[in-house]
């Protein structure tokens, strides 16, 4: 943090309180009271008016929404595949593990969709400012982005809640799966 390319992030427009929070928390970092994460409510960004617990009753909403919307998407995906499969091939297929693949498919699709449609034209600008990425001080979050967020965040518990709940019953199949959701949820909470 001590370096001319620290000293010359304070340089941006920085309102008075993102510099005394910057200064504290390299002050900080200089007699060793962190080396990886900044002690708590630091972060190595400051996201302009950005409030994370805002989020916690939308992925609530989300995560019972994503686990009706599994049911019925997988119900609709194995009567597709059911329709489709010749029924001397039917009794081969594993039509549990083909529903899930049907909903995560679906969510993928709608997400990239969401992502390409909504988000395309903002993610063009972050490569077109690369400075800005690495800035303390950071632009609020658009209202494409908090909800992107958002969704991903809920649809991602909802698969982690969903991959524990069968774990036991399909053999352990779905334990990487869960680590990486696990995994997942913990790597964007610390971003969000």
């Amino acid at each position: 943090l001590a370096s001319p390319a620290s000293d010359a992030m304070l340089s941006t427009a920085m309102p008075p309180e993102a510099v005394a929070l910057w200064l504290e928390m390299r002050e900080s970092f200089e007699k060793g009271a962190w080396r990886v994460l900044p002690v708590y409510p630091h972060g190595h960004v400051l996201v302009q008016g950005h409030l994370p617990a805002t989020a916690i009753a939308p992925v609530c909403a989300l995560i019972v929404v994503a686990a009706g919307l599994r049911r019925l998407v997988r119900r609709l995906g194995i009567a597709a595949g059911r329709a489709v499969v010749a029924a001397d091939l039917a009794p081969t297929v594993d039509w549990d593990r083909f529903g899930d693949i049907a909903y995560f498919t679906c969510c993928h699709l709608l997400l990239t969709a969401f992502f390409v449609g909504c988000l395309g034209h903002e993610a063009a600008g972050w490569l077109a400012t690369w400075e800005q990425l690495w800035d303390f001080w950071q632009p609020a979050l658009s209202p494409a982005l908090w909800w992107y967020y958002v969704v991903q965040l809920a649809l991602t518990t909802e698969s982690c809640l969903h991959m524990m709940h069968g774990l036991a019953s399909n053999g352990g199949r779905d334990l990487p799966m869960l680590i990486h959701h696990a995994a997942t949820i913990v790597a964007m909470t610390t971003a969000f």
